[in-house]
This record gives C-alpha cells, structure tokens and sequence, in this order.
C-alpha cells in the first residue's frame, strides 16, 4: 500500500512538474518572442543609425558622399531661418531623421544636404507669433551646389 501511495506521489509530481512547465511556457513564450523581435527591431534601427553616422563623418563638404551644397534667397522679408527635414521620415520612424537649419541673412541661406533625398522645408518668421511656410524640394544626386529660392 506504501508502495502503492509513493507510486502515485512519484506520478503526480512528475505530472505536475511537467504541467507547470508546459503552462509556463505557453504563458511566457509569446512575451519572449516579442521581447527577441523588439531587440531585433532596435538593432537593426542602430545598424541603420551608425551607416547614416559613419557615412557623415566620413564626409569633407559638399560633393563628398552625395553632399549639396543647397542655397538660394528666401523672398520673405520677415522670416529669420529656415529647416529642412528630409522627407522620409515622415511616416517612417525606421528612416534616419535628418535635419538642417539655417539662419536667413539678408534673405540668403545657405546649408549642405545629402543628395537624392526629399526635404521638408519649413520657413520661420522673426515675428513672435511662430508663423511659417512649407515647401517640399528634392536635391538630386549627382551635383554640389543646388539653388532653391523660396
């Protein structure tokens, strides 16, 4: 009868180890599985961050990695400087961020843009009232120097 109760103990706890570990699993597998796709995710965008860096620093001004030199006069009076965000980020948190800025001196900007990229530029007033304008353009691959007037 002994024999019979250390059995059915010996089954049991077999039983219930095995239950425990297999509810565990089901219960903790997709968290690690998000968790693994969340550092695949993040290692990848710093893959992608250390090109976009290491292809920056390696640069010398414009026409060295697809560098333009962009200006042009701005026909705004009022407005003090000028940004431009290249336009794939928008909408793409995956896509490097990459903005530029210029102050505006008498109606002159000047500023170096990666090439073969769309930007967002984005013009503001020296009025405090924060008002703006917004243009799209695109510097092609290819050349130094680019004019845009706004």
């Amino acid at each position: 009868m002994k024999g019979k109760i250390v059995g059915l103990f010996l089954i049991a706890l077999i039983g219930g180890l095995a239950g425990g570990f297999g509810l565990s699993y089901i219960i903790y597998q997709p968290q690690v599985q998000n968790l693994q796709n969340t550092t695949n995710n993040l290692q990848n965008q710093v893959t992608n961050l250390n090109s976009t860096l290491q292809g920056l620093l390696n640069t010398s001004g414009a026409g060295a990695n697809n560098q333009v030199q962009v200006s042009g006069t701005v026909q705004e009076t009022q407005t003090n400087s000028i940004v431009f965000l290249n336009a794939e980020t928008i909408g793409n948190s995956s896509a490097p961020r990459i903005t530029t800025s210029s102050l505006i001196v008498n109606s002159q900007y000047s500023v170096i843009l990666l090439g073969g990229h769309s930007y967002l530029v984005t013009l503001f007033y020296s009025t405090g009232d924060q008002l703006f304008e917004s243009y799209t353009i695109y510097v092609p691959l290819g050349v130094t120097t680019f004019t845009a007037n706004f």
